[in-house]
């Protein structure tokens, strides 16, 4: 059920999962002068303080409410236009990956493909902050495969010979 709620933007009734994260929250809340937002409105977060606050988010979750708090960040990289909301959201997806004890490796797995059409797309030019990216998710485990890096490295290697 908490992440039925996470997943809708209503962390108020995350408050009650984790301490930190209720602190995490209304720290968010005073600075911004507002609740968390929803995925729609990722793009207009304030950089250090979303960054700040899903580090701390993320170093209690688990894989069921990791997937929750990353997919409005998946999205926003996916969909927005607008560069400063890209690299935000990549930057975001960077630090919840990183401070998960317990992640979703197979959602990671999943996204690699996504990741890489972003980096072949002559459109997306926020490839520096998706570069950082794909690092955190081939740290965390989730490209193990030989098959998985060697399509990662295949991609890489074209990603560096062009001209972007």
């Amino acid at each position: 059920m908490a992440s039925v709620l996470v997943s809708n933007g209503d962390f108020s009734a995350a408050k009650s999962l984790v301490p930190s994260t209720s602190h995490v929250v209304s720290v968010y809340s005073k600075v911004q002068g507002r609740s968390w937002p929803p995925s729609s409105a990722i793009g207009d977060l304030d950089s250090s303080v979303c960054i700040t606050a899903i580090a701390s988010i993320s170093s209690h979750l688990t894989k069921p409410l990791f997937t929750s708090i990353i997919k409005p960040f998946v999205e926003s990289l996916v969909t927005k236009q607008d560069h400063n909301s890209q690299i935000r959201a990549a930057l975001c997806l960077v630090v919840a990956i990183d401070a998960t004890p317990d992640l979703d490796a197979m959602y990671l797995k999943k996204l690699l493909p996504k990741l890489k059409r972003l980096l072949k797309c002559d459109s997306f030019k926020v490839k520096l902050a998706l570069l950082t990216l794909i690092e955190s998710v081939i740290k965390s485990g989730a490209a193990s495969s030989h098959q998985i890096m060697k399509n990662l490295v295949s991609c890489l290697v074209e990603f560096i010979g062009c001209d972007d």
